[in-house]
């Protein structure tokens, strides 16, 4: 009886686990990706014109992070992440840096949320 309820708790710390990584995994990629184009292409960047640096999975706070360097605006790096349900536009947040340090005054700022 013991071996069963030790077998079982074990299965379901397993699938739990494995539901975690693919929940924060491939799914907060795919729909981070696609925000980030969605808030981009509001943004008027021409997608055509970036260079991706990195981007990742945070799994333990399931933020989803690209960042790029756009051609028309190559002194800074515009930092993206995706948190689905933040209640910023299109659930994405920018940071823009330039040497270490926030920059507000760039071509491509923030965007504000509708109300």
């Amino acid at each position: 009886m013991k071996k069963i309820v030790i077998s079982a708790l074990c299965l379901i710390l397993a699938g739990g686990g494995i539901w975690y990584y693919v929940y924060n995994g491939p799914m907060q990629k795919k729909a981070g990706e696609k925000a980030i184009e969605q808030y981009m292409i509001a943004q008027n960047v021409n997608l055509q014109d970036v260079t991706m640096l990195r981007s990742g999975v945070n799994f333990l706070s399931g933020v989803y992070i690209e960042s790029y360097v756009i051609n028309a605006d190559s002194e800074n790096e515009y930092v993206y992440s995706y948190s689905r349900n933040s209640g910023k536009p299109y659930d994405v947040n920018l940071l823009v840096m330039k040497d270490g340090s926030e920059q507000t005054d760039v071509m491509y700022p923030k965007l504000e949320k509708e109300n």
